[in-house]
């Protein structure tokens, strides 16, 4: 598994590369302004994203070393509330885990320097995981403790965070909102054999899920081609039903 570390502002994003499997390692970080402060811990091989109320999404996967805990490293904005979500088999429609994750108890950490959280004991396969509506997305956060906290763990509030446009303290990608029991974020829609977290129909070098549009650092699904909000508009920005 490679390492790719990804950094979208929606400010201004020069490109963006999700995923894992061959090729060389990948770093973007000149487009956050920002300090920064290093996540790294480990995981049983894994995606890793940070979703932040400054409009920053980060990726990266954790590398290969031939143990049960492949390592990673993610840089994020320092003083700005971050959340984690982290994702086994990313690659395998039938057996991805998609795992938010807890800091101490909390939703979000904010943090002030680096901080190694310790092994994510997530769910590393979909029969260890907990999940009643069958969307691929684990039921409760996974709690981590990190020994030492450079920074606060704390509830973030969902009306802060500019991926969770409906408030629900939900990444909205992370929503199943056809009931096709699987996530948003992760499903293929438009079945050119890639999650739709990768498609950039655009060009613009930014998955359309996590596109911003109209430049108002509101991120906004695309729905051009595959109606998954019923024909509504692609702004979700003015969605107000249920579907949102």
């Amino acid at each position: 598994m490679k390492k790719n570390i990804t950094i979208l502002s929606l400010v201004a994003a020069p490109f963006l590369i999700i995923g894992c499997g061959g090729g060389s390692s990948t770093t973007n970080t000149s487009n956050i302004t920002n300090t920064q402060a290093k996540v790294s811990g480990t995981v049983p091989g894994t995606f890793i994203e940070a979703y932040c109320d400054d409009g920053t999404y980060v990726s990266t996967t954790s590398v290969q070393n031939g143990t049960s805990k492949h390592p990673f490293e993610l840089s994020v904005p320092k003083n700005i509330t971050c959340r984690l979500v982290m994702t086994t088999n990313e690659n395998n429609a039938t057996q991805r885990v998609v795992s938010p994750i807890n800091i101490n108890g909390k939703t979000a950490m904010q943090l002030t320097g680096d901080t190694d959280i310790g092994y994510v004991d997530i769910p590393a396969t979909y029969a260890e995981a907990t999940d009643i509506d069958g969307d691929h997305v684990q039921d409760n956060n996974i709690d981590v403790t990190p020994s030492s906290l450079n920074g606060d763990a704390l509830d973030d509030s969902a009306t802060n965070n500019p991926f969770d446009r409906n408030n629900d303290g939900k990444i909205d990608i992370l929503e199943d909102r056809d009931g096709n029991h699987m996530a948003d974020g992760w499903d293929d829609k438009n079945n050119n054999g890639k999650p739709d977290l990768e498609d950039d129909s655009d060009g613009n070098h930014r998955p359309d899920l996590l596109d911003d549009k109209d430049k108002d650092g509101i991120p906004q699904y695309d729905d051009a081609n595959d109606n998954r909000n019923g024909g509504e508009t692609d702004d979700l920005e003015t969605h107000n039903d249920t579907n949102r």
